[in-house]
């Protein structure tokens, strides 16, 4: 549904702006159209399976060469 597409965009896009900024995660939530971040993680984690902080953790933790 229209719905669906509606919330799989945001969530792709919030990723991506995750993964790729260092925006807080409020900031991040109102740039993809959520007023609350907490429905925001919410949906987050119901989409990905992770809370948007785990993953900008993953994102700041140093990899192994």
């Amino acid at each position: 549904s229209f719905g669906d597409l509606r919330v799989d965009i945001r969530m792709t896009h919030a990723l991506g702006l995750l993964q790729t900024t260092d925006q807080p995660i409020n900031v991040v939530a109102l740039a993809v159209g959520y007023a609350s971040p907490s429905r925001f993680a919410t949906r987050f984690r119901d989409r990905f399976g992770l809370a948007p902080s785990a993953i900008r953790e993953r994102r700041r933790a140093p990899t192994a060469d």
